[in-house]
């Protein structure tokens, strides 16, 4: 039997990594815009939906990656 490999995730890919906050805010905001955007242009239920649902993906994100940051810094500290 294969033993499985044991390997470590670089840095960037790890819970916590200082580029999502770069990437995810600028996104959110554009998204959010677009939200906006759709709406007041009473564009169809599907745009707003998926719009929504972008900007719900985008805030989950920065959440779940605020929390791993604080965590690992409850636990260096």
């Amino acid at each position: 039997m294969k033993e499985l490999r044991t390997s470590t995730a670089p840095a960037w890919s790890r819970p916590g990594a200082a580029w999502t906050a770069k990437f995810c805010w600028p996104a959110l905001l554009v998204g959010i815009g677009l939200l906006v955007w759709r709406i007041v242009d009473r564009d169809s239920v599907v745009h707003i939906a998926f719009s929504a649902l972008f900007v719900l993906v985008l805030a989950l994100v920065l959440i779940g990656n605020r929390s791993a940051r604080e965590r690992d810094r409850r636990r260096s500290s």
